[in-house]
Formats: structure tokens, sequence, C-alpha cells
């Protein structure tokens, strides 16, 4: 099954030239991206990107006032012993957690 596998007999000859010129004419090409309202426009998926920024969040306790801040979800996450995916929930929901037995917002930091 693997008779020659490390061998490069049977292989053709590659055309340098044809890569030379293939390779001049897509960086020399139109971009794939477009700026579009500050966002980038991915042409070829027809979509746009989308940033994997950290989010910062706040634990708020029942009276609105702020008890920890993290740099991202998964820091908050951690702290309280549950999943990101749980994080996001709860914050896009508005379901307290609990904590100590006292139960507290997850909210995005501005």
């Amino acid at each position: 099954m693997n008779n020659g596998r490390l061998s490069n007999s049977g292989s053709s000859l590659i055309d340098r030239d044809y890569i030379d010129l293939e390779l001049a004419r897509l960086l020399n090409g139109p971009s794939n991206y477009e700026l579009i309202n500050g966002k980038i426009f991915i042409k070829s998926l027809n979509k746009f990107h989308i940033a994997r920024i950290k989010t910062q969040v706040e634990l708020r306790n029942q009276e609105d006032l702020v008890f920890k801040v993290f740099d991202s979800m998964n820091e908050c996450a951690k702290f309280l012993g549950v999943s990101t995916h749980t994080v996001t929930k709860r914050m896009k929901t508005g379901v307290p957690v609990t904590l100590n037995g006292k139960e507290y917002l997850i909210v995005k930091s501005i």
C-alpha cells in the first residue's frame, strides 16, 4: 500500500514559469477584501470578517453595584466555575448567576 511513498519517482516536473506567472497574477490582482462602513468584507465568502476580540464583562449585584470586572468572558467563566457558553447565555438572557449564596448579573462592561 505504501510502496514508494518516500520516492518521487513517477511525479511530473514542475513548471516554474507557470508558477511564477500565477503568483504574479495573484499578487497584482484586486484584493479579496473591501472596507465597508469600517468593517472588513470578504468578497469570496460574501460576508463580513468577524473579529475575535475580548469582551470585558462585569459581575453586578442586585443593587447594580459592580462586584468584579473581568477582561474576558473566559476569565469570568473560570472565576465562576462554569463554561464560557454559560457566561454568554446568562449575559444575553439576563439570568443571574449564584456565587457564595448571592445572585449576580453578568453584563458587558462599557
